[in-house]
């Protein structure tokens, strides 16, 4: 079976050419020892099987990033038959760079020129043929959305020989050094010795191991005192070629001087006045959409599970033994409320998520947030763990790895325990907002973003001056549809394989509790918190317990021992908007603190565990006091 590994920069169009080619089948992992995700399928092309790879985006093959690293590593383990490499025609010259350091590597590849059609309307002319003649390898213009020119690249990439591409000649001294570098190296590699040689010059750590004089680099400093900086050299040449074979192969048309659609909504977004102003609005309008639309589905499945499956559930229970019946129905109970409360809430927000990365605004918006993240001395990298964090927690800690300081790691794990997650997203729209109303509901996402800003004015003194934010801004493009109903399945789907497991478990633990008379020896003791600080029903100290190992079992839990998936009929409005805020100011899940303890040490963990948990409910009771004395 061939492998064939897709690669290209951020925003090539990879993604909408792998789900054209495995009719959107595939399997998403995070590549072992980071977050970055990497697609993989087994199809059938031409009339042959294969399996294909999706990589992160890049912009080169060094080790700068996370995702430059993770696609080294998969073209150096899984060692592909062909590399289909994606080309932007609206900037061409980027992507060849990349292309060019595939050639050296003296790598199978076939380019995919895309956007051909967008780049035409903006009087850029891209001649395939006469880059393909330029660069020595074959190469296909492709629209993956209306599937042309995807065969002949696919037939392409299959049947032809091996080709020798164009290398690109760098002065005698860099070719001197090379050839130093060359004979130091064993002649079993993965790649060229050439670009094992140029990658070390360029001081790709990963890649000195395979040195077997470890001097060798020193003695070309000796010799060659004319490039005391290779790396920085070497890619001079290196673009310099790209931006010379970008020339060659594209010609520029007179294009209308009037402002599009596109030019217009950039002068919006981007204006630091009305961009916030938009953006805040946007996000407000997302969340009420998310209550909205999630309500209706909620309703609906709360509505056949009260209907139908409580009671099938409680008959079958009741013909069998002991606490088996017990156990079962608490699982089941559990498990229907937590999947009709959290697949609604969950499944919309990646939706959401998915249509803003692929419109090409969700940039945008992080650049606008990046000016008010400043006021608080954060790093504009800052905005990439906590846009995770708004999915979940965990990679979102691991992603804090971006940031320069130990003292901006801290700060931002920190912000992270009360930005809702996903699955708190669920508990505050899906039980606050669909049984208390909108206002509670944003009355939380108020008190958390204050919360934000005093956890960001408590660190300020102890962080560095904020580092630029380097983003790039990709094209509006329409989304596909269906390609964004595909990576919303895959980011949730941890929940359906995950999540509800964990569910069952949770509902059955409980049943067994109540047969055997311990739930009381066990929560009894902290029932103070619930009922004496924070006015709630005794129960509710069942779920806020469970709700520690993961914020799913807290949907699950109050269904389990109010027995009604209709919470408005055994909670005031006022006792769900105490207990929704208790829930979501806290350390999201054992995973999650597990992760924390990771990244920054068990007693940090152990620490921002306990002042969360203490603030959550402090903050709670406080709140439900000021409401009390103001007549709510």
């Amino acid at each position: 079976m061939k492998t064939i590994a897709l690669v290209g920069q951020p925003n090539s169009g990879k993604s909408t050419l792998f789900n054209a080619l495995t009719g959107y089948r595939a399997v998403t992992s995070n590549y072992p020892g980071t977050t970055v995700e990497a697609m993989e399928a087994r199809t059938s092309l031409d009339g042959e099987k294969v399996r294909l790879v999706d990589t992160p985006g890049i912009y080169s093959l060094s080790d700068a990033t996370i995702e430059e690293r993770v696609t080294k590593k998969i073209l150096l383990e899984t060692k592909p038959d062909v590399i289909i490499d994606l080309l932007d025609a609206t900037s061409l010259e980027k992507g060849l760079y990349f292309t060019l350091q595939l050639l050296e590597a003296s790598l199978p590849v076939v380019n995919a020129l895309n956007f051909v059609e967008e780049a035409r309307k903006r009087g850029i002319e891209v001649a395939a043929d006469q880059l393909a003649a330029l660069l020595g390898i074959p190469v296909f213009a492709i629209n993956p959305i209306r599937k042309t020119g995807i065969d002949q690249l696919v037939h392409e990439a299959l049947t032809a020989a091996t080709w020798h591409g164009f290398t690109v000649t760098y002065d005698d001294h860099i070719e001197q050094a090379i050839e130093m570098v060359e004979g130091s190296l064993a002649d079993d590699l993965p790649f060229s010795k050439r670009f094992f040689a140029l990658r070390i010059l360029e001081g790709d750590e990963d890649l000195t191991s395979y040195l077997q004089d470890q001097h060798v680099l020193e003695q070309v400093a000796t010799k060659i005192p004319e490039h005391p900086n290779l790396r920085h050299d070497i890619a001079i040449n290196r673009h310099g070629v790209a931006a010379y074979i970008a020339r060659l192969a594209t010609a520029f048309t007179k294009r209308e001087e009037r402002l599009g659609w596109r030019e217009r909504l950039d002068q919006i977004l981007l204006n630091p006045r009305w961009g916030m102003v938009v953006t805040i609005s946007f996000l407000v309008t997302m969340f009420a959409g998310l209550l909205f639309l999630g309500g209706l589905v909620q309703d609906f499945l709360s509505s056949f599970t009260e209907g139908f499956i409580f009671p099938w559930i409680q008959h079958v229970s009741m013909g069998m033994p002991g606490y088996m019946g017990m156990v079962l129905e608490s699982a089941v109970v559990g498990t229907s409320a937590g999947v009709a409360i959290a697949i609604p809430y969950v499944f919309l927000f990646y939706l959401f998520l998915g249509l803003l990365e692929d419109f090409g605004v969700l940039p945008r918006f992080i650049l606008i947030l990046d000016r008010m993240l400043r006021h608080l001395n954060l790093s504009g990298q800052a905005i990439i763990p906590m846009l995770l964090g708004m999915g979940c927690t965990v990679p979102a800690t691991t992603a804090t790895r971006i940031l320069e300081s130990r003292a901006d790691r801290m700060k931002v794990i920190a912000l992270l325990t009360v930005i809702p997650c996903s699955s708190r997203t669920a508990i505050i729209l899906g039980v606050v907002g669909h049984f208390a109303g909108i206002l509670p509901a944003l009355g939380i996402y108020m008190i958390a973003l204050l919360l934000m800003i005093g956890i960001g004015l408590l660190f300020k003194r102890s962080s560095f001056s904020p580092s630029p934010l380097l983003l790039e801004l990709p094209p509006y493009r329409l989304p596909v549809l269906r390609g964004v109903i595909l990576k919303s399945w895959l980011r949730m789907r941890e929940f359906v394989y995950v999540v509800i497991p964990l569910l069952i478990i949770g509902g059955a633990s409980y049943g067994l509790l109540k047969w055997f008379g311990l739930e009381g020896v066990l929560f009894d003791p902290l029932r103070f918190i619930t009922v004496g600080w924070l006015h709630l029903p005794k129960e509710a100290i069942t779920p806020l317990v469970y709700g520690f190992l993961q914020k799913d079992l807290v949907l699950a839990m109050l269904s389990s021992v109010f027995g009604t998936t209709n919470l408005s009929s055994v909670m005031t409005p006022i006792q769900l908007f105490t207990f929704g805020m208790a829930s979501t100011f806290q350390v999201p899940c054992v995973v999650a603190f597990g992760m924390i303890a990771k990244e920054l040490g068990w007693r940090w963990a152990i620490m921002l565990t306990i002042m969360a948990l203490a603030t959550g409910l402090v903050l709670s009771g406080l709140v439900l006091r000021i409401i009390l004395l103001c007549g709510g």
